[in-house]
């Protein structure tokens, strides 16, 4: 209630640095992203192998491979791929050293490139009980509903559906490492909000959430961003909260936003619309 209160009165909301995020089975910032040799070993070779398999051999290797490949092949066009591993063992050993190096180069930017990013985590519905348990202090906070009269071009719109998945995996770990080594970029805004921001594990699904992902240039834990006071359309309030409550002098700044009250109905959540005291005086008003 009284964040609900600051952010009424300030006009703001609080976007969050992932890094405050709580959930366990929650988005992959901070996920160990790590490399094993076996397993970069085996993705070089079989990159190297559809190359090695196509008479045009392309340049996305090192330079070095690639010029020993068309060389081998010119003098050597028989060679299974099996035998050109053998004889040349030590420069896949060099490619996946050059990986290693150039991927623990790319860690250290990732990690500076997330630490800008700022997130606004919403749900689509009012009425999830469990939504209310977790984050609208058991039924005794508030929730906020924001909309646009501009449905096709509305901000609020534009929030992404949380992708969940059975199984959490670190999108960037050898794969990503031999991209390193072949010089394509790995720290692209659209990867990082594919993988790492919209990506959460299915036990989470009920929330039906929604996200906003923006690029900063701030490295603090959080930014306060201002809204649109014509975009506020609703105030929900649990069905624990004190109903003396008044929210008639915040909402004065607000003209589209309706009062609701969350009432139980056969076990399950409704809103109610409730009357502001604007509203009271206005009904007297028009009786008088």
């Amino acid at each position: 209630m009284e964040t609900a209160k600051k952010v009424l009165s300030s006009g703001q909301l609080r976007w969050s640095s992932p890094a405050l995020f709580n959930d366990v089975a929650d988005i992959q910032f901070g996920a160990p992203v790590s490399v094993v040799a076996e397993e970069l070993k085996s993705i070089v070779e079989k990159r190297l192998h559809a190359l090695y398999s196509n008479a045009h051999l392309s340049s996305t290797v090192a330079p070095e491979i690639t010029r020993l490949m068309r060389r081998v092949k010119m003098q050597y066009p028989k060679l299974s791929f099996e035998e050109f591993c053998d004889i040349s063992s030590n420069s896949i050993e060099y490619i996946c050293k050059l990986a290693e190096l150039e991927f623990s180069e790319c860690k250290v930017k990732i990690e500076k490139h997330l630490k800008t990013l700022k997130v606004l985590c919403l749900t689509d519905a009012p009425d999830l009980p469990n939504m209310w348990g977790y984050y609208g202090d058991s039924h005794r906070g508030v929730v906020m509903e924001f909309a646009s009269d501009r449905k096709d071009n509305s901000h609020w719109n534009k929030a992404i559906a949380v992708n969940y998945v059975d199984r959490l995996e670190t999108k960037l770990g050898a794969h990503a490492a031999l991209e390193a080594a072949l010089g394509n970029r790995l720290v692209d805004g659209l990867l990082m909000k594919s993988y790492c921001a919209l990506t959460k594990h299915k036990s989470w699904e009920h929330e039906r959430e929604r996200r906003f992902v923006d690029q900063t240039n701030v490295t603090d834990d959080y930014v306060d961003l201002p809204f649109n006071p014509n975009e506020l359309v609703g105030i929900y309030s649990g069905f624990r909260v004190d109903q003396d409550q008044d929210f008639s002098t915040l909402l004065q700044r607000y003209p589209k936003a309706r009062l609701y009250r969350m009432e139980m109905q056969k076990m399950s959540l409704k809103p109610v619309p409730q009357e502001t005291t604007s509203d009271h005086i206005k009904n007297a008003l028009q009786s008088a």
